[in-house]
């Protein structure tokens, strides 16, 4: 029978002043991978961090063989103050992290600002002895959920195994936390859960069943998991992405279609009913595939409720549709 314990990461803030992160650790008691699952790098991606606790509380068992580390709250400041960046102002671009994108961090530094001396922190208690990370991320709900993946050896074949629809491709950076355990060629993985902000059931699901999977797909238990459904698996690096931008300004009125879904060419995705001529135009499926982003894309759509406005000029990105090769 597996133990779960609790542990706390002692970081110091001033001569008086401590921050305390919460880490859980479920340990079957017997030789085998050690597994980091890490969420909320960003205060406002906390899909994850509802998953892991799911994970602790209803499949701890499941896990017979090594450990798993969890810390479902790294960035703890950020959290606290409702931004994915702890200093943060209201309605403040994403990007504009002035040095606290805790994602970009982990190259270390313990004399560093605060969000540096964090991630040391994490890293130095849990991530140096494990041999696989899971880090769970959420970008805009625009996107489909999706693997991150970096190309170390056995890397595709494991991402296969977590069911998850779409895998892209990305260079390694040791600034980043899967990067890191990339460059020392063991095995890093990020998800992205579709969503910031907010608690969605169907994504917190997912992505439990991807720290399921990846549990399984690595030696840890035997409790298998189906997900996906039909759609097979598409690396961006073996598929070809369609943008479909608007033709003319006005407002966005989608189909009713989900993330991920198939496409056939011509197929409707909506309408743009012109705030000059009241004409509408409708928008199009430009080849046959799945939809991989669907909405107004634009970068911070869930930071700021402007961003989120269907109101689209043209030339705005509607859509992202993903044919395999």
């Amino acid at each position: 029978m597996s133990n779960i314990s609790i542990s706390k990461i002692t970081i110091k803030r001033s001569f008086f002043r401590k921050l305390l992160i919460p880490v859980w650790t479920i340990d079957s008691g017997k030789p085998g991978p050690v597994l980091l699952v890490t969420a909320a790098q960003h205060g406002n991606e906390v899909q994850g961090s509802a998953a892991i606790y799911r994970f602790i509380n209803e499949h701890a068992e499941s896990v017979t063989s090594g450990k798993v580390i969890a810390v479902p709250f790294c960035n703890l400041p950020a959290i606290r103050k409702h931004r994915p960046h702890v200093k943060m102002r209201v309605g403040q671009e994403y990007g504009d992290d002035r040095g606290h994108n805790m994602n970009r961090t982990w190259s270390g530094d313990k004399k560093g600002n605060s969000t540096k001396r964090i991630a040391t922190a994490i890293y130095e208690e849990c991530g140096r002895t494990a041999t696989h990370l899971l880090d769970l991320h959420a970008w805009q709900k625009h996107n489909a959920p999706a693997i991150l993946l970096h190309g170390v050896p056995k890397h595709r074949e494991l991402a296969q195994k977590l069911g998850v629809q779409f895998i892209d491709m990305r260079p390694i950076s040791e600034d980043t936390l899967a990067g890191k355990f990339c460059t020392s060629m063991r095995m890093g993985i990020t998800y992205e859960s579709a969503g910031q902000y907010s608690l969605d059931e169907e994504q917190v699901s997912l992505a439990l069943n991807v720290i399921r999977n990846m549990v399984y797909a690595i030696g840890m238990s035997s409790e298998e998991v189906k997900t996906k459904g039909s759609a097979p698996v598409i690396f961006s690096d073996r598929s070809t992405a369609h943008e479909v931008l608007a033709p003319v300004a006005g407002l966005l009125m989608r189909e009713p279609l989900k993330l991920g879904e198939a496409v056939s060419k011509d197929q409707p995705l909506g309408i743009i009913l012109s705030d000059s001529s009241l004409e509408t135009t409708i928008i199009r499926a430009p080849v046959d595939g799945y939809l991989k982003l669907f909405g107004v894309s634009r970068p911070d759509c869930d930071v700021d409720m402007a961003s989120f406005h269907p109101f689209v000029n043209r030339q705005d990105r509607l859509a992202i549709i993903v044919s395999a090769l």
